[in-house]
């Protein structure tokens, strides 16, 4: 599987998860209560951990570094942001895990919930399958 096919659907579900949509292939949306507080923010901040192309997310997103969080925490105080685990790819198939976790500047950021999304390609398009799971802390 390409780098490329990562990053197209790495920016897919980061997309669905802030438009509180519906993958393809999927009835149900991706939502948990804490997403609220990323999605209400001023700033949408992705990790660039595992994320195959940062270019690849809309403007729309803040690209920021594990290295970062503690000095734009202490800037602005807690905040939420988006990371990615590295993603897990067989024949044909990807998992992605995102994570919603909390910026502190003085304690290691605190995890509030994850999407585990499983996709598999058929005539050429990405669906997701089960399972997928949504996961509040």
């Amino acid at each position: 599987m390409s780098e490329s096919s990562v990053a197209m659907l790495q920016a897919l579900l980061i997309e669905t998860i802030m438009n509180n949509g519906m993958l393809p292939g999927m009835e149900r949306s991706l939502d948990f209560p804490d997403l609220e507080a990323w999605r209400n923010s001023e700033h949408h901040y992705v990790s660039t951990e595992h994320l195959a192309d940062p270019d690849a997310l809309s403007s729309v997103f803040e690209r920021i570094g594990a290295d970062q969080i503690r000095d734009v925490a202490q800037q602005g105080g807690v905040f939420p942001y988006l990371r990615f685990q590295e993603p897990k790819v067989e024949e044909g198939r990807v998992q992605l895990s995102v994570q919603l976790l909390t910026g502190f500047e003085d304690v290691e950021p605190l995890p509030l919930g994850a999407v585990v999304a499983q996709f598999a390609q058929r005539d050429g398009d990405w669906f997701a399958i089960d399972p997928t799971h949504v996961l509040a802390y």
